[in-house]
């Protein structure tokens, strides 16, 4: 071969070059090629070419096509490669082969071979099998025709338009649809065929399409004659060139009005039976009329078996009437007994075909279908949710019915369960009210400001505190308890009250606002025993005092004198005998004095208070007359500013209060003057405590001992000066803190002391 190819080229390296060009090359690429003559002998073939022509490439070289080939074969290449020779053009042409495997297809090419001068001196081709892709291509064209068979069946809308609207192609359902009998939508204007809000909608969708959303949905929807609406929904799809421009639009709209009826129907019965406000009979109804509508029954219900007796509840017709058509319904009974015992969904779409009897409705329709399913309520069967008609239906009940029956009655179980649960509630919580309203604790809620918000009956009572504390401020703003505090209560009205108070912070259930739960419980006669019992203790710390000092002081000057009297008989002195006796009946009379007040004080502090209505200005006045009545060489003036009030207290011990404080306005006088005394009482404002006040103008004293003249036995004076044991004054603080009174005392050294005693108003009869 190389001596041809030095011989055609006329130079070894020409040939050499194209050799290994070409073999290289061809047999590289797997590729079948040759090369011919100007006499069409083979002067090189590649290894594929002896593959495919099943002929060897030995003994092909040197010869032409018509020494190995079929003759219509070989005329045929011998054509073709006489007019490359003639008119040196390359020929591509499709050819095939016939074999054991039967016909095979090649694409050829055959193209001239050309000396340094230009002028052709042979010829070479190429061959590729092309059988795989003429199948393929034969199976597309059926693809394409059954494609365009089933597009041209489809129930769906399809059709294909520019991008102006304009039809490419339109499948006799789109046309049917939009055309007018006969004519053709090829080519014709969407805008100017569609109903003008579909085509609106079209065009929208239209100019949302780019290459990144290749795809836009709208809804067609139309209604009936019957009024129900039928829904349509139109996918479309934009192709796009690969510049991004787009070329066409295809669309298919598909009847989707059975879902939309269903999703439509179930988002109605899930706010039903959602609704917390409408009564239990409304939202059964509200239901039953859905299933009603959505099934294209006559008559729905809640059939119950009560007590071995059937029963119909909430009963209604399509047309909206509620009620029972007659007294006994033996159909709904015998169906509600199928439904009763299955725990999913009975539908039967025509009672004859399965041999029940079809009962009568009311008098003059039979019952012909029925669809119909149990409720359970907290694990037990409450009875049957039913749906009858009175025309058999000509189609199965589809899936979509089954499940919404199965779904109204969970939505049935879940009303009834819930309205059950809401009474239930509806009674713990009443029960709660009444334990709350008689509860003696004050409790109450406030909002995020401090407001109250709710009170039980004792809160309600008690006024106070009536604005926010700091104590809630600070329960509310850390949300930490504050649990066991012991506050003074100032209520609006005056009265004091000592409070045990809980401060509970907590989340509203329904704003998650916050919230405060007070929880005051009254202990004031829990402390006011408390102070009695630290009194008690204080008297018997007195008492002990007392009885070690006290009264010490006369028995110690007793028993000195009474050794000086004993001297004084023994040395027949009655100078000192005189002296001693007097010393000794003066200590003894004093003893005497201190054990009298120190048990009156002791009965004091001991004796129960019998509390009772007193008019508190007449003791006054009384008492004022009896202390007078036993000094007429008083000189005493009386102011009288007693308003009238009366008060709860024992009438024993305000007497002696009140005794004891002018008797001690009358024993500190001042020697100087005329003795004057004025006596006030009345109320502090419109809601506050009552003072007693009892004013004179004696010797006064210094400030400084305005606390020390309340203590048993203390006295500011001599026995020289002013005779006395010192227990008045203490005897008048006791019966005060006995009634939970105040006492205090101001005064000037001889200008006079006043005492006040306050009442509180909670004392007071009428306020």
């Amino acid at each position: 071969m190389t001596d041809d190819l030095r011989t055609l080229f006329d130079g070894a390296d020409a040939a050499e070059t194209l050799e290994r060009m070409m073999g290289g090359l061809l047999s590289a690429a797997h590729v079948t090629g040759w090369i011919k003559d100007r006499d069409r002998r083979y002067i090189y073939v590649t290894p594929a070419w002896e593959s495919e022509a099943g002929f060897p490439a030995a003994a092909a070289l040197g010869a032409r096509d018509e020494d190995f080939r079929a003759p219509d074969v070989a005329a045929r290449y011998r054509e073709v490669d006489e007019r490359i020779l003639k008119g040196g053009a390359p020929e591509t042409r499709e050819d095939t082969t016939s074999g054991p495997d039967g016909t095979r297809w090649f694409m050829v090419t055959k193209f001239p071979v050309r000396d340094a001068a230009g002028g052709v001196i042979g010829i070479a081709g190429v061959a590729t099998e092309t059988t795989p892709f003429r199948s393929l291509q034969s199976t597309h064209r059926a693809d394409d025709d059954l494609l365009s068979t089933v597009l041209e069946s489809m129930p769906d809308l399809i059709c294909r338009f520019t991008p102006d609207l304009v039809t490419t192609f339109a499948n006799p359902a789109f046309t049917a649809t939009y055309a007018r009998l006969g004519e053709t939508l090829q080519g014709r204007s969407l805008a100017g065929v569609l109903p003008t809000a579909v085509a609106d909608d079209l065009a929208a969708a239209v100019a949302r399409l780019s290459v990144q959303n290749e795809q836009a949905t709208f809804d067609e929807v139309t209604h009936g004659q019957n009024g129900r609406a039928r829904w349509r929904e139109y996918r479309i799809r934009g192709v796009f060139s690969p510049d991004g421009t787009l070329q066409e639009v295809q669309a298919v709209g598909r009847d989707v009005t059975e879902e939309r009826r269903y999703q439509t129907t179930l988002e109605r019965m899930v706010l039903t039976a959602n609704s917390r406000t409408a009564p239990l009979a409304e939202t059964v109804t509200a239901l039953l009329a859905l299933g009603l509508e959505f099934f294209d029954m006559d008559l729905a219900g809640i059939g119950r078996f009560v007590d071995g007796s059937f029963q119909v509840e909430h009963l209604q017709r399509r047309d909206g009437s509620v009620g029972l058509p007659i007294g006994r319904i033996p159909a709904e009974e015998r169906l509600a007994l199928v439904a009763h015992d299955h725990n999913e969904p009975i539908a039967i779409e025509d009672l004859a075909s399965r041999r029940l009897p079809q009962f009568l409705l009311d008098g003059t329709k039979h019952i012909k279908s029925f669809i119909g399913q149990r409720i359970e309520v907290a694990g037990s069967i409450y009875g049957t949710v039913m749906f009858c008609g009175t025309t058999a239906r000509h189609r199965p009940f589809r899936p979509n019915e089954l499940t919404l029956q199965r779904l109204l009655s969970q939505w049935m179980a879940f009303v009834f369960e819930r309205h059950n649960q809401i009474a239930a509630l509806g009674q713990r919580q009443a029960e709660l009210q009444v334990i709350l309203e008689n509860v003696p604790a004050h409790i109450v809620t406030r909002g995020p400001d401090g407001a109250v918000l709710t009170a039980n009956a004792a809160a309600r009572d008690q006024s106070a505190p009536a604005v926010v504390t700091e104590a809630d401020r600070a329960a509310l703003q850390s949300g930490d308890p504050l649990l066991g505090r012991l506050e003074r209560w100032e209520e609006a009205d005056g009265q004091t009250r000592w409070m045990r108070t809980d401060r509970i912070p907590f989340k509203d259930p329904a704003s998650a606002e916050p919230r405060l739960l007070v929880v005051a419980t009254d202990v004031s006669e829990l402390i006011e025993k408390e102070q009695a019992l630290a009194q008690a203790n204080e008297g018997l710390k007195q008492f002990a005092y007392i009885a070690s000092h006290d009264l010490q002081e006369p028995l110690r000057k007793i028993g000195t004198f009474a050794d000086i009297l004993s001297q004084g008989l023994s040395d027949g002195n009655k100078d000192d005998v005189d002296y001693a006796l007097t010393v000794i009946k003066e200590g003894a009379r004093r003893s005497s004095q201190l054990i009298r007040d120190l048990l009156a004080w002791s009965r004091l502090t001991n004796q129960p208070i019998e509390r009772q209505s007193i008019r508190l200005d007449a003791l006054v006045r009384d008492t004022l007359a009896d202390v007078l009545a036993g000094r007429p060489d008083a000189g005493l003036t009386v102011i009288d500013a007693l308003d009238p009030v009366t008060v709860m207290a024992d009438q024993t011990q305000a007497r002696q209060l009140v005794e004891n404080l002018i008797v001690n306005a009358l024993k500190y006088r001042a020697p100087d003057r005329p003795a004057r005394l004025v006596l006030r009482l009345a109320r502090e404002g419109t809601h506050g405590a009552v003072v007693l006040e009892v004013e004179d103008n004696g010797i006064g004293f210094s400030q400084d001992y305005a606390a020390l003249i309340f203590e048993p036995f203390r006295r500011l004076h001599s026995e020289r000066q002013y005779t006395g044991t010192g227990v008045g004054l203490a005897i008048c603080a006791r019966v005060c803190e006995r009634h939970g009174w105040t006492i205090a005392c101001t005064g000037r050294p001889n200008e006079g002391a006043t005492f006040r005693v306050e009442i509180p108003r909670r004392a007071l009869v009428n306020s």
